[in-house]
């Protein structure tokens, strides 16, 4: 496979969970999707989004969750494009998201310390928890969805249960 971008540089790729679609952010400030098979730029998803180098594709491949500055999060839909939904966050400032292995949830960690989970197709918030300040926390689900772990402040892992 070969994708030319005619781009002065990407910094962070993604493919979508069911392999079909490559996720670009590019240094032109977009977020771009690619068709694999075809080896082409299919549409710019988001534009002159500095934060869009933090995003999470859904385990089946058909969502997209991108942060913005503004606490909201834009779950977008790859195939046929538009807006699945929004989940406003308010002040709390979106970190990293990551989708639970169901699709169902959406994890999102923030600087302020807070860890919360999303109903998908809602927005609406089924989960907080608070885990010390410090950085932006990296998250992950645990294998299964049981439980979720964040990089918090002072480089330390921490484990918390957070189906809902």
């Amino acid at each position: 496979m070969e994708i030319e971008t005619k781009l002065a540089a990407t910094y962070n790729l993604m493919f979508s969970g069911d392999g079909s679609y490559l996720i670009a952010n590019h240094s032109d400030s977009t977020l771009r999707l690619y068709d694999v098979k075809q080896g082409q730029e299919v549409r710019v998803l988001v534009r002159g989004e500095p934060y869009s180098s933090t995003f999470e594709t859904s385990p089946r491949g058909s969502l997209l969750a991108v942060p913005g500055p503004d606490g909201v999060i834009s779950i977008l839909k790859l195939k046929g494009g538009g807006v699945a939904s929004r989940i406003d966050r308010g002040s709390d400032r979106s970190g990293f998201v990551a989708f639970h292995p169901s699709g169902r949830w959406l994890a999102a960690s923030s600087s302020q310390g807070n860890l919360t989970v999303w109903d998908v197709r809602s927005g609406k918030l089924v989960k907080k928890i608070s885990y010390p300040q410090g950085s932006r926390g990296r998250i992950a689900w645990t294998r299964g969805g049981r439980g979720i772990v964040v990089m918090g402040g002072k480089e330390r892992v921490y484990r918390f249960g957070a189906e809902p």
